[in-house]
């Protein structure tokens, strides 16, 4: 007879980083960033990103958008949003319009079709848009061309 705690999968422990200045977190954000997206690129042919707002999308833009050793691979970026508000994508409070401006606008080759929004023509019901969402996450993520 087997134990519970042994059917159990140990979670690795969480890790933490500590940088000196916001420059070094930014450089070290577009390292990691780029070498995460060469092993999904390399193992599955595209890159899905999930992001937040705040200052994830500046932070994400002052290392990766210019460089001149061309390591991003825009063509390959498939961009999701973890904590979208249900608010239009030009309203001020919408991570999509955050992220546009500060990473998508400045970055031509960026193809707009790998950019997935939630459908704002569901935005008068929050349940439907979020199914939706989840749907499309789903597919990405999880479904079969993710992996």
């Amino acid at each position: 007879m087997t134990n519970d705690s042994t059917l159990q999968h140990k979670q690795p422990d969480p890790v933490l980083y500590a940088f000196s200045t916001k420059d070094e977190l930014c450089e070290r954000l577009a390292e990691y960033v780029i070498k995460l997206q060469n092993a999904a690129i390399e193992r599955r042919g595209k890159f899905l990103l999930a992001v937040s707002g705040g200052s994830l999308p500046s932070m994400l833009a002052k290392n990766l958008v210019n460089r001149q050793d061309n390591a991003v691979r825009w063509d390959k970026w498939h961009v999701f949003f973890a904590d979208e508000r249900l608010v239009p994508l030009d309203d001020k409070e919408s991570n999509y319009k955050l992220c546009d401006d500060e990473l998508f606008s400045k970055v031509p080759e960026f193809p707009r079709s790998q950019i997935h929004t939630i459908d704002t023509s569901l935005l008068h019901d929050a349940e439907e848009l979020s199914d939706e969402y989840e749907k499309q996450l789903v597919h990405a993520f999880a479904g079969k061309d993710s992996s």
